[in-house]
This record gives C-alpha cells, sequence and structure tokens, in this order.
C-alpha cells in the first residue's frame, strides 16, 4: 500500500513537472508572438509614417502643378515658354503618378500589416487562453499532490502506530 502510494506520488510529481514544462514551452511561445506583435507595431508604424510623408510630398506636388498650371497660362505668349510650361506640367505630373502609385503601393501594405497584426492578436488571445487552462490544470495538480501527499503521510503515521502498538 505504502509502495503504491509512493509510486502514486512519483507518477503525479512527474505529470506535475511535464505540464510545468509545457506552461514554460506555452509562455515562452507566447514571448515570441508578443515580439512579433510588436515588431509587427513598430514596422506598422514606419509605414504610416512613410505614408505620412509621402501624402506630405503629394500636397506638395499638387501644388507645385497648381503652381505651374498659372505659370503656364502666364507665358503662352511664347512657344519656348510654352514647351518649358509643358515640360514642367509633365514633369509634375509623372511625378504626382508616380506618388500615386506609391502611396497605393503602401496603403496595400498597411492593409497587409493590419491583417497581420489582427492575426496575430487572435493567436496571442488563444495562447492566453491555453495558458489560463494550462494554469488551472497545474493547480488542480498541485493540490491533487499535496492532498495524496497528506494521505501518505497519514498513512505513513497509521502504519507506524499500529507498529508501535504491536
Amino acid at each position: 500500500m505504502l509502495k503504491e502510494s509512493q509510486e502514486e506520488v512519483i507518477r503525479l510529481e512527474k505529470s506535475r513537472d511535464d505540464t510545468y514544462r509545457q506552461l514554460i514551452s506555452t509562455k515562452e511561445n507566447l514571448d515570441i508572438m508578443i515580439n512579433e506583435q510588436t515588431i509587427l507595431s513598430e514596422e506598422l508604424t514606419i509605414k504610416q509614417n512613410e505614408l505620412l510623408k509621402v501624402e506630405r510630398e503629394k500636397l506638395q506636388m499638387e501644388r507645385q502643378v497648381l503652381e505651374l498650371n498659372h505659370v503656364k497660362s502666364t507665358l503662352r505668349n511664347t512657344s519656348d515658354q510654352q514647351r518649358e510650361t509643358i515640360e514642367d506640367n509633365t514633369r509634375g505630373e509623372f511625378e504626382r503618378n508616380k506618388l500615386t502609385q506609391k502611396v497605393r503601393e503602401l496603403e496595400t501594405q498597411l492593409q497587409m500589416s493590419r491583417k497581420d497584426i489582427e492575426e496575430l492578436s487572435q493567436s496571442y488571445q488563444c495562447l492566453v487562453l491555453e495558458k489560463n487552462k494550462l494554469m488551472e490544470q497545474l493547480s488542480l495538480f498541485e493540490k491533487d499532490s499535496f492532498e495524496i501527499q497528506a494521505r501518505v503521510k497519514r498513512g505513513i503515521e497509521a502504519e507506524r502506530d499500529v507498529q508501535v502498538k504491536d
């Protein structure tokens, strides 16, 4: 009976140790996910800043195009002036188109980053739930372990009392 109880205690301790190792592994995975989420958040911030910069440049280019349009209307009298104005407008339009394309690319990247963050957040929530379940199991194992230890101790004491009476 004592040997069976001791074997049960050893088995439960091994089970508790395995659960603890699983909990540590889950925590490490959670830390990795948090680090990845932090990196993605930083990347998203960088992309947003780049998008703002491109937007500012786009506005500046649009202002320049408006100014060039004004210059164009005042210089229509001569063909050289017209040609220069057309070239300036063409360059401005080209740059604006380039910036518009860059803005679209950045918006696409931003959407993808947001989607990645959402997926990571969901994964993080799942890991938190898993961690909480493991913590509950660990608590139950510890409680059971203490109860078994108490039973074994009472059994040993009862055997001693029986041996002493004999």
